[in-house]
């Protein structure tokens, strides 16, 4: 049975100890969409909310470049994915300038759905289906160092990895009982740190299972890796 609540996920390298800033720290939004409509109303759900301060849109590439090059800390980027779809050069120049990153996704079409994980965002939403609480729980989650998935994503996930040209079954049998704790534990949440500290063995020995886990699951990251322990009722 499909989880109906969202999906948050350690991400190596994120922090996950990191506390969303107080009322004294707000967080900055900036909002990079082609569609203004879109783009001003997201500016307006994100000044209903809690905890965040100076918003701005950027309706094309060049302006949200000069806005990356502002170096504020406690920043969060909504990103349109057609605006990076299929080119993964700009999400690296995005993530090089230490901004959460958010990408919105027009629904939850697999093919959408599987270069958006592949740009290894911090987040993702689905446009018709944001709300103040949704996106609130989404920055929370970023926030803890966790990557947020809503259910209806989840979804898109399971059935991209549910394709015949996928590993599946063959893939978990492979996994040596390490790998499996690994993934067990990759999938409820946990950083690298906190699999180490829970399985007894090093950071670099972490990587490896998790290395390990990915190649044989034939999942690029561990977004879509979490996903298929769900399917295959690994958790």
């Amino acid at each position: 049975m499909l989880n109906h609540s969202p999906t948050v996920i350690a991400v190596e390298g994120s922090g996950s100890d990191a506390a969303r800033p107080d009322g004294e720290r707000k967080i900055s939004v900036l909002v990079a969409h082609p569609d203004e409509v879109i783009s001003n109303g997201l500016e307006s759900l994100v000044a209903r909310m809690p905890g965040t301060g100076q918003s701005h849109v950027c309706e094309d590439w060049p302006t949200l470049t000069t806005r990356l090059a502002d170096r504020e800390h406690d920043r969060l980027l909504l990103v349109s994915h057609r605006m990076v779809r299929t080119d993964a050069a700009k999400m690296s120049s995005i993530r090089d300038s230490s901004i959460k990153v958010v990408l919105l996704l027009q629904g939850v079409d697999n093919a959408e759905v599987a270069d958006a994980a592949d740009l290894r965002p911090d987040g993702f939403l689905v446009e018709g289906n944001i709300s103040v609480g949704a996106l609130d729980e989404a920055i929370r989650a970023i926030w803890r160092g966790q990557l947020y998935v809503p259910p209806e994503l989840t979804k898109g996930l399971l059935d991209e990895i549910q394709r015949p040209s996928k590993i599946g079954f063959t893939g978990v049998n492979l996994l040596t009982p390490r790998e499996r704790d690994t993934l067990k534990l990759l999938a409820e949440g946990y950083s690298n740190k906190q699999i180490a500290t829970r399985l007894g063995i090093s950071i670099n020995g972490v990587k490896r299972h998790v290395g390990n886990v990915l190649a044989k699951l034939n999942c690029p990251n561990r977004t879509l890796a979490a996903a298929e322990a769900v399917r295959l009722d690994i958790i």
